[in-house]
């Protein structure tokens, strides 16, 4: 389009301007502010993941700790203050610099008018920012070398930040319709009084996507609200996912109504949709079976499956749906081992009534009543090998079945050793697994114990694991090749110091603490680990 076509942008007095490209005699790049400050946002956040994955030392800044009693590194604080100022900046123009319907007095120059548009704009733009997250298989991930688990809190806090603005717009609109006289009426209307564009004609029905922006905005903002503040899994969880869909439909209907919209919103579209299409022929196109199923009596049961799917990364997981229980129902577990051509999945029984509780009875009657079919989503989950760096060693913290996490990066790393692919500057893996009762560790004690075995015949690698029960007087001690240690919970600080002198850690040196397990267990060794710096601490409990 021409320059002329295209009309001003901004107010005449704005210093935030269009900034245009002359291709052609006919043909007109127009590059605005809020398109530049949006996408240059993503552009550094992009460039800067790719410089620290292709120099690690600039990664190992970036992951530095900033706040280490929060857990919080230097690059999130950077993140945090970069897209601080660039939803100033956003805000800014869209409040002050920029020119509505060409300067249009009754739309361009009442404040109020300004503010509700602005704060629409705002939800637009993270609206588009919480898409990003919201993909399974995205560039992004790989690019910022983050999980899709690990980068969900980014999704939530962008989706209540977003639901804010989309409150503030809507409120200012009704401020906006009480100066004009026309509230409630235009709050609820089909055919609003609202002010006209191409037409002095009242009520008018000029802009058709303001009534149907409300029938769609209004229960969609009540529902997804409703649960937002969701503590606990089950059928709240359930219900809170599947209000996600009902509230998809604000995007398609935000693109009518804010024309400007699709310009930010299309990319975390196709993204998305990509992934959706993607996962739905994963699970069709190669359909699941189980290749064994077992039920262990042990605490309140676990279901260990076998599953025909591949997984060539350690600590991943898959979601998983079983028909015979729920046709709706798709829930999360990690990856206890990956063999070759198969994973496997030990998944706790919490309680009768529940999925997992289901399953486990499901489990316990393979017997009698053959297979039951599975369907899975995955695997899902970050390289492993970018994780290990420079690191010296691993002490991997697993409790009760939170060893799924910790027996798959442990099994990994004894098949590395047994192929001879181990890094060189790694010199010991200590696992220390904690249970309520001994006969939790039969389930996985033969292949703790060869891995056990694997690692140590790899030259110049420590390698020990540590078992602790704390009740051991319930029940008879399984027959395990492992040895149980003390009765009692384990003392992580203890732990650590012993590990750094036995293993004679320099100050230069760093070993990663991976923690998967009850909260409280996680939250004890996080707090032991902010004693060391040399400590890289990661938790890996899996929490939706």
């Amino acid at each position: 389009e021409s320059a002329e076509d295209a009309g001003p942008a901004e107010e005449t007095y704005a210093w935030l301007v269009t900034l245009t490209w002359q291709v052609s005699s006919y043909f007109y790049l127009n590059f605005y502010p809020d398109i530049i400050i949006f996408y240059g946002f993503l552009w550094i956040l992009a460039v800067t993941a790719l410089a620290a994955l292709a120099f690690p030392p600039f990664g190992r800044i970036l992951a530095k700790p900033c706040f280490r009693s929060y857990g919080i590194s230097l690059g999130e604080v950077l993140v945090a203050i970069s897209l601080f100022v660039t939803t100033l900046l956003f805000g800014f123009y869209w409040l002050f610099q920029h020119e509505y319907h060409n300067g249009k007095a009754i739309l361009d120059k009442v404040f109020v008018e300004r503010t509700f548009r602005t704060c629409g704009m705002l939800a637009v733009f993270f609206m588009a920012l919480l898409i990003l997250p919201a993909s399974k298989n995205s560039l992004w991930h790989t690019a910022l070398g983050v999980s899709w688990e690990n980068g969900l809190w980014v999704h939530r806090v962008l989706g209540q930040v977003a639901l804010v603005f989309m409150l503030l717009h809507i409120l200012f609109v009704w401020i906006r319709f009480v100066t004009l006289g026309t509230f409630p009426y235009d709050a609820f209307a089909m055919i609003l009084y609202y002010i006209s564009v191409d037409s002095e004609v009242y009520p008018s029905y000029d802009n058709y996507t303001i009534a149907m922006q409300e029938m769609v905005a209004y229960p969609a903002i009540i529902m997804i609200s409703t649960f937002l503040w969701r503590r606990s899994g089950g059928i709240k969880w359930e219900i809170f996912k599947y209000l996600h869909y009902v509230f998809l439909v604000l995007i398609p209907s935000t693109l009518f109504h804010a024309e400007s919209s699709w310009y930010f919103l299309l990319g975390g579209v196709v993204f998305w949709l990509f992934d959706a299409a993607t996962r739905f022929f994963g699970v069709v196109s190669k359909p699941a079976h189980l290749v064994s199923a077992e039920a262990w009596e042990v605490e309140d049961g676990v279901s260990v499956l076998t599953l025909n799917r591949i997984s060539t990364e350690p600590g991943g997981f898959v979601w998983i749906k079983v028909p015979e229980i729920s046709e709706f129902e798709w829930h999360p577990f990690s990856i206890c081992s990956a063999a070759p051509d198969t994973i496997q999945l030990c998944i706790k029984s919490m309680g009768q009534g529940t999925f997992t509780g289901q399953l486990f009875e499901k489990t316990k009657a393979v017997a009698e009543n053959g297979y039951f079919d599975v369907q899975v989503d995955g695997p899902y989950g970050p390289a492993f090998m970018p994780n290990v760096g420079t690191h010296v060693g691993f002490v991997l913290l697993a409790g009760g079945i939170g060893i799924t996490q910790s027996h798959s990066v442990f099994r990994f790393l004894s098949r590395l050793a047994a192929s001879g692919g181990l890094p060189e500057h790694l010199r010991f893996v200590h696992l220390v697994w904690t249970a309520k009762e001994p006969n939790m560790f039969s389930i996985l004690s033969a292949s703790l114990q060869e891995g056990l075995r694997e690692l140590s015949e790899a030259s110049g690698v420590n390698v020990s694991i540590t078992l602790q029960a704390t009740n051991m007087e319930t029940q008879e001690i399984p027959a395990m090749s492992l040895p149980l240690g003390e009765k009692g919970r384990p003392d992580f600080r203890q732990i650590f110091d012993d590990i750094v002198k036995k293993n004679e850690i320099t100050a230069e040196e760093t070993f990663i603490v991976q923690a998967c397990g009850p909260g409280s267990m996680v939250e004890a060794a996080s707090n032991a680990a902010l004693d060391w710096d040399i400590i890289e601490f990661q938790s890996a409990a899996f929490a939706l």
